[in-house]
């Protein structure tokens, strides 16, 4: 299995090669968090795969303020894959015996291919949403602007400025149809 250091992510567009353009492809439901390693295997045996990661920023302990960014899977739980033949028993056995594959998504009970032009948009609209803008903690912020909140849980989530009090900030988020006041971290703002 590669390190994070190692992968790059988000997956770029340019995994979907020009010679594969031409191939039916199939989402792949696969065993839980093992996207990477079964898309190894599948690669393995001959058959092209592409499992779309991006990036999340993770903390290493919760009571660290410290983060970074780690690969994650962009559709926990699937992946693409490429099968030459299928219409024949081999092509779907070939992908099917691979450790860690559940089953091929399908429609009526037929597997249902992807075109690989909507898996290139998928990968650049992924691509395009990483990263978010660093915080600022030394911007001015108005009563009524609209931020969002950088971390895990507040990712693109646009909230209304109320208040600074020295190293917090006062935010109006609206929950459950509700408006919330919430206490943040200054440095975690940055301009919606």
């Amino acid at each position: 299995m590669r390190h994070d250091d190692q992968v790059e992510f988000p997956t770029p567009p340019e995994a979907m090669r020009d010679e594969w353009r031409a191939l039916p492809w199939f989402a792949v439901e696969v065993a839980n968090m093992r996207e990477r390693s079964v898309a190894a295997e599948v690669a393995g045996v001959g058959l092209p795969v592409i499992a779309p990661l991006t990036a999340v920023e993770v903390r290493a302990c919760r009571y660290d303020k410290r983060t970074r960014l780690q690969a994650h899977p962009a559709l926990p739980g699937y992946i693409f894959a490429a099968v030459s033949r299928p219409g024949s028993p081999d092509g779907w056995r070939q992908l099917l015996d691979v450790r860690g594959v559940m089953r091929v998504v399908a429609m009526e009970g037929r597997p249902s291919p992807i075109r690989a032009a909507m898996i290139v948009r998928f990968l650049e609209a992924v691509a395009g949403a990483q990263p978010e803008p660093p915080a600022d903690p030394q911007a001015a912020y108005a009563p009524g602007q609209k931020v969002c909140v950088r971390g895990f849980e507040w990712r693109d989530r646009a909230v209304e400025f109320v208040a600074r009090k020295g190293p917090q900030a006062e935010v109006l988020a609206w929950m459950f149809g509700a408006p919330r006041s919430l206490h943040v971290p200054v440095d975690r703002l940055y301009a919606a």
